[in-house]
């Protein structure tokens, strides 16, 4: 057997690596323990398991590997003989039974836990994240899936102190990652990195001033202290007007230090080389990089996600969609996102690209009027008084608006949607776009509205990318769908909302050609478009022991309906929806994001670039007058 070590480890490992991932569902724990024995007889060395195993895995096979391993050392008594690798499961569909809420310090502190316990052991040689805690391609699926329901893209820190305690107690003795992707692995290093980029740019702000054998030291100290101040003094401002957790004091750091060696080599070129433009190429070049990563950290750090949506629920086009983040626009529509509104307006296609052209409009204040009815979060309110809307409903409430806990019909069909402004005139149009890939699977692009001091970035998160099928008659194939009281989503341009599930009543009965002997529950349905609202209700029934499918069609509304199943315990249905081409408006889910003072980006690059064009002609013509020296 060969064996070699872990990189930037001491643990010696076997080139061929047993895997477990078949015990206990494939094999049997007997089988499990011969190939235990034997790989180690053969030299094997290396086993590697995971919570997630036995696959596929399901609630009734949860971690029973481990379970297996566990009880094999605890018959042999071969855990110092084993270098043993684990995991935790990543978030998907396959690992809700686990747990959800991704990797947070507390599910990785009781999957450790849980891990060490099933394995009969004290500590674990390697522990990895199995899969992301996001949208990735896996296992054939080609489509990227573009969506990051957790927040393991902004909490890497959080993830590796977390598992950086536990090498620290001696729990664990390395980590790792196991199926992630470039930019997973890239972020992960990158966040590890830190400490080291903060060391780096300290010195790029200390370098310039030192001279071999020559540096006086405290004349050295006497020229940082401007730069050191400067730099803190809008570090500390930059706290004070950001909102940074307590677990991004790295990200600090490295902003101060970005600072400090930006205004360190300033200072230079200001006091040493006044007015000799090509001796200052080297420090100018120090400072756009400086720069440079200064913005892309500030800005990435108080990116602004403005796309929230507030009608519907998106989750049910796609559970990876948020409504938090994201927003589901109707063509045509113009919607309140941030400070603008935002409007829908064409899907076209351009060679291999499906552009999505949306309209930005500046936001115009929104005046209400004594009497006006609205409707916010699910409640109905009237105004006090005449007044033009705050940013937010909260800061209105007390003062201008009166809760209606019982509204009449009539306020009910008057109540519009509170905002906080209306659509102004036209700023820009962005066209976010969908690359058609048929190999490698379709691919989204955003587009950027470029500001002096910030970045607004638009990308498509669903959008389609072909004409819907159709049957004979016009109907688009039906979209099953469980649901509960209170549950909605937009279908054929319309809102529709789960009021209530009842039992049909006895004098409904003939007129729904219903038998004296079915069971029957109404599923009532609100049907909002516009100003137009309508209730209607599709049967479950059951006759005998047979379900008796109902078909019910919205005339008018381009819908029909049939449930599906009825869930008495926990209250659900499942329901198929049909919409008619004939009232189909096409929509899309997008995503915006500011950038702040992602300018300073910008401003590195060019600087950087200056400086490094300056540094290297300064060089050719040094070597230029050597050469012609000693000619």
């Amino acid at each position: 057997m060969k064996y070699t070590t872990l990189p930037k480890t001491s643990i010696k490992v076997s080139k061929i690596c047993l895997g477990t991932m078949t015990w206990g569902n494939q094999n049997t724990q007997e089988e499990a323990f011969e190939q235990m024995d034997y790989a180690l007889d053969q030299g094997v060395n290396f086993f590697d398991t995971a919570e997630l195993y036995p696959v596929p895995a399901t609630p009734e096979t949860y971690a029973d590997t481990e379970r297996i391993i566990g009880s094999w050392f605890q018959k042999t008594g071969n855990r110092d003989k084993v270098v043993l690798a684990s995991k935790i499961a990543g978030g998907g569909d396959y690992t809700k039974h686990i747990r959800t809420g991704g990797f947070s310090k507390q599910n990785i502190t009781e999957a450790i836990e849980g891990s060490l316990q099933r394995l009969q052991t004290d500590y674990l040689d390697l522990y990895q994240l199995h899969w992301p805690s996001r949208g990735v391609n896996c296992f054939g699926v080609r489509d990227y899936p573009y969506q990051t329901t957790t927040k393991e893209a902004e909490n890497h820190l959080e993830i590796l102190e977390t598992l950086n305690a536990f090498v620290k107690s001696g729990t664990i003795r390395a980590i790792g990652l196991s199926n992630e992707t470039p930019w997973g692995t890239m972020k992960y290093l990158q966040t590890a990195k830190v400490p080291l980029a903060v060391l780096i740019f300290l010195l790029i702000g200390l370098a310039q001033w030192l001279k071999y054998k020559d540096s006086d030291i405290r004349a050295v100290v006497g020229k940082l202290v401007r730069p050191l101040l400067a730099a803190a003094v809008l570090t500390g401002g930059l706290v004070l007007s950001y909102d940074f957790a307590t677990h991004e004091i790295p990200r600090v750091a490295l902003l101060f230090a970005t600072l400090f060696a930006a205004f360190s080599n300033a200072d230079y070129i200001v006091q040493m080389w006044r007015g000799k433009l090509d001796r200052m190429g080297s420090p100018l070049a120090h400072v756009g990089f400086a720069l440079t990563l200064f913005g892309a950290v500030l800005s990435t750090a108080q990116k602004d996600v403005i796309s929230q949506n507030r009608i519907g629920d998106i989750t049910t086009l796609n559970e990876e969609l948020s409504n938090a983040t994201d927003l589901l626009m109707m063509q045509g529509d113009t919607l309140p996102m941030g400070p603008y509104f935002v409007s829908y307006q064409e899907r076209r296609q351009e060679g291999i690209h499906v552009m999505f052209d949306m309209a930005y409009y500046d936001r115009a204040p929104m005046s209400y009027e004594a009497g006006d009815i609205v409707v916010q979060e699910g409640m109905v309110w009237q105004a006090l008084a005449d007044h033009n809307a705050s940013a937010t409903f909260d800061e209105d409430v007390e003062k201008q608006w009166n809760f209606l806990p019982f509204p009449t019909p009539a306020q009910t069909k008057r109540a519009t949607r509170w905002v906080n402004g209306t659509a102004g005139n036209e700023l820009f149009t962005l066209s976010p776009r969908i690359q058609l890939n048929a190999q490698m699977g379709n691919a989204p692009e955003p587009d950027t509205k470029h500001f002096l001091f910030e970045d607004l970035y638009t990308h498509i998160k669903w959008g389609r990318v072909t004409p819907p099928e159709t049957d004979e008659e016009g109907w688009l194939g039906g979209q099953a769908q469980e649901f509960v009281v209170g549950d909605s989503m937009f279908v054929g341009g319309v809102l529709l909302t789960v009021d209530s599930l009842r039992v049909v009543r006895d004098n409904e009965r003939a007129e729904r050609g219903l038998l004296d002997d079915d069971l029957a529950l109404a599923a009532c349905l609100g049907l909002r478009r516009g100003p137009v609202v309508e209730v209607h209700d599709p049967l479950y029934i059951v006759r005998g022991t047979t379900v008796v499918p109902d078909l019910y069609e919205a005339e008018g509304w381009g819908l029909k309906f049939r449930v599906e199943s009825f869930d008495p315990e926990q209250e659900t249905f499942e329901m198929t929806v049909w919409e008619h081409e004939s009232v189909r408006r096409d929509f899309v889910v997008m995503q915006a994001v500011l950038f702040p003072q992602i300018n300073w980006l910008w401003l590195g690059c060019i600087l950087m670039t200056l400086g490094s064009f300056l540094a290297v002609r300064f060089r050719v013509r040094q070597g230029k007058s050597s050469a012609h020296r000693h000619g």
